[in-house]
């Protein structure tokens, strides 16, 4: 009987997974500073649309707080939201001076906190001298990057979905009033509005405005902060 020959290429494993993009790596390389040039004024509207961003990420950060701190059972005081929001505040100058954009802790830790019931800060140092690691050593983050997008897929599905319950229960717990309830159905009315708007729903809006006004999440934050101060809370 003649042998038979696989159609899968050597360098890979059942066909999801590609070795050869981790032969192709380097094994240190090491960031510079500026990568688009030095500092230089960009225009107002480039500058407002930054700092809305990176003002967005610090609600975020404010959110992710006060989750982790409910599920975890401390109190939600303030000076673990100022001391959370002061980090990221730090993190995303530093990733702005290397070419990133603003920095946030990820939702799905937070679910990873819920299904393990692990919340050690050593274990999120941990995690991230690891990351640091992948920036350093590209090889490093390859082998991960070799993750099937079925499995990716499969370990987000649940995390979301406890993001979700959290998020849900925080709610639940501050709404006091009809106030409360109409701020948070019109930011999420706007945010979920925006990402399922229709293509070139957007296009009457000027290019350097655009990608801040197609932001679901950005404009539902700046939604509930101004209902927030204009309106004039219930006794």
């Amino acid at each position: 009987m003649p042998n038979m020959k696989s159609s899968t290429p050597p360098s890979t494993a059942f066909g999801l997974i590609d070795m050869g993009t981790v032969a192709k790596a380097d094994w240190v390389t090491v960031p510079s500073p500026f990568p688009y040039g030095g500092l230089q004024w960009p225009g107002l509207i480039a500058v407002i649309t930054v700092v809305v961003c990176f003002f967005a990420t610090a609600v975020e950060t404010t959110g992710h707080t006060l989750a982790v701190s409910r599920i975890v059972g401390v109190p939600q005081e303030g000076w673990r939201i100022r001391g959370a929001v002061a980090n990221d505040g730090l993190g995303s100058a530093l990733s702005a001076l290397f070419g990133g954009m603003a920095l946030t802790s990820y939702s799905q830790n937070i679910g990873v906190i819920s299904l393990t019931g692990v919340g050690s800060r050593f274990v999120v140092a941990f995690g991230g001298a690891f990351l640091i690691l992948m920036a350093l050593v590209p090889k490093v983050g390859a082998i991960i990057a070799l993750m099937p997008n079925a499995v990716l897929g499969g370990v987000l599905l649940f995390m979301f979905g406890m993001v979700a319950s959290v998020g849900i229960d925080i709610i639940g717990r501050n709404l006091t009033s009809r106030r409360d309830a109409v701020i948070v159905a019109a930011s999420l009315a706007v945010g979920l509005g925006i990402q399922a708007a229709p293509p070139g729903a957007f296009e009457a809006i000027p290019q350097a405005l655009r990608i801040l006004v197609t932001d679901g999440i950005v404009m539902g934050i700046l939604l509930a902060m101004l209902l927030n101060l204009v309106w004039p809370k219930e006794e």
